[in-house]
């Protein structure tokens, strides 16, 4: 009997998901920013396997006037991948008063296996739509349908939170219309995946 092989193109998909499951599971993403001072890493997804810090050195003063203009001074546009600093899961700061690193095995044993899943179901799927179809550009009623139906949840989540971003923005100005202390912490609310191949400094105001 024959050896069923591969269509070339569902080759490239595999080879395409790898690359991108690689670039959400190795490099770290910011989760915390001193300018000048230290930068928090963490590493994987969907689980965090690693949280590392980094001191910045030497130190330097610097001063920004929020979180999002204090993204402006990471290298490569903020893109965790572009940056090799991002890369170096090795590296931690070494103090004895506190930790730096925090690793765990079953975090990654467990994100390794859940994205070798992925990559084998992505290849799968598309190996057996490319096969009941003549052309790799076939396009049926239900690829329509299920593409339409993500942009529509997409949409609908950007609508909510962008509407949850304005309702908090009016009370937070009512707030200091009032003279009332109050405390503001920002931070980024995008999905862990975006933020791994994107960074929070491309995302939206209102994210």
């Amino acid at each position: 009997m024959p050896r069923a092989r591969l269509h070339r193109s569902s080759v490239v998909v595999g080879v395409i998901a790898a690359c991108l499951l690689v670039l959400l599971c190795v490099p770290g993403r910011i989760y915390e920013l001193y300018p000048g001072s230290s930068i928090k890493f963490e590493h994987g997804w969907p689980l965090v396997y690693l949280r590392r810090e980094t001191v910045v050195t030497p130190p330097t003063a610097t001063t920004f006037k929020n979180y999002r203009s204090s993204l402006d001074s990471l290298p490569m546009g903020g893109i965790p991948w572009l940056s090799a600093d991002n890369w170096r899961f090795w590296e931690a700061a070494d103090f004895t008063d506190t930790p730096r690193r925090e690793f765990s095995p079953v975090d990654l044993a467990f994100d390794a296996l859940l994205l070798l899943l992925l990559l084998t179901s992505i290849v799968i799927l598309f190996e057996y739509r490319r096969r009941r179809r003549a052309s790799i550009l076939s396009f049926s009623l239900t690829d329509g349908f299920v593409a339409l139906t993500l942009a529509c949840c997409a949409l609908g989540w950007f609508a909510l939170i962008r509407n949850t971003f304005q309702r908090e923005v009016a009370a937070q100005a009512a707030l200091e219309d009032e003279d009332s202390p109050g405390s503001c912490e920002e931070v980024c609310i995008a999905p862990a995946w975006t933020r791994s191949l994107v960074g929070d400094r491309w995302m939206p105001l209102f994210m």
